[in-house]
């Protein structure tokens, strides 16, 4: 169970910050953004052991614009106030940039290799990472990959393809997958040759 100890204080302040009450701020009833059980429960374990390393964003009326998740952590952990940023944006603009802000981090992706570097040297400084919103077999995968350049097959064609992407479930299918094909090869193929075969055998049983 989270501590309710933290609060937008506990965090070395770099500049003066705004505070306001919570009970003087309102949720967005349009808000289109979803947050699942998980995402709550995660951010509400990063609120209390980090603190909030950054603001919300709110409406001159006191709307919450960017925050809505983090308004209900904070309500989770108990706070009474929490730091804002008060935008000067009309309603139309606010509403625009709320889904921009949404859609931005959706569009980026992660370096898995690093990551794993970064979640092992945390694991092996005590670092829980179940506390950082990933779970067992969320990790698992990455930190026992092999990150080690493969040979391209000599029968690939050697250009850029559209990159597909895959949860890290879906990827730990996959890589399991593909070692148990390439255990049965006497040649290195690549991830992209792996995914050929897979689809050649699924059309291949349609037709039967």
């Amino acid at each position: 169970m989270p501590s309710k100890r933290s609060s937008p204080s506990s965090a070395a302040a770099q500049e003066p910050r705004l505070c306001l009450r919570m009970s003087k701020l309102h949720q967005d009833p349009a808000n289109v953004r979803a947050h699942p059980a998980r995402a709550l429960e995660t951010l509400t374990a990063i609120l209390a052991r980090f603190g909030q390393q950054k603001p919300i964003v709110v409406s001159k009326k006191n709307v919450i614009i960017a925050g809505n998740l983090t308004y209900q952590a904070a309500a989770a952990l108990g706070w009474k106030e929490i730091w804002v940023s008060r935008s000067a944006l009309s309603d139309a603009e606010a509403t625009a940039w709320a889904i921009a802000d949404n859609r931005a981090p959706e569009l980026s992706s992660w370096d898995f290799e690093g990551l794993s570097k970064q979640m092992q040297a945390l694991m092996d400084s005590g670092v829980d990472l179940a506390a950082l919103g990933w779970s067992e077999a969320e990790w698992t995968p990455l930190l026992n990959a092999d990150w080690s350049p493969r040979p391209a097959h000599e029968n690939e064609p050697a250009h850029e393809g559209v990159p597909i992407r895959l949860t890290l479930e879906e990827r730990a299918t996959f890589d399991a997958t593909a070692a148990a094909i390439r255990a049965g090869l006497a040649e290195t193929i690549t991830d992209g040759a792996v995914l050929v075969r897979l689809c050649t055998a699924y059309k291949g049983s349609k037709t039967k």
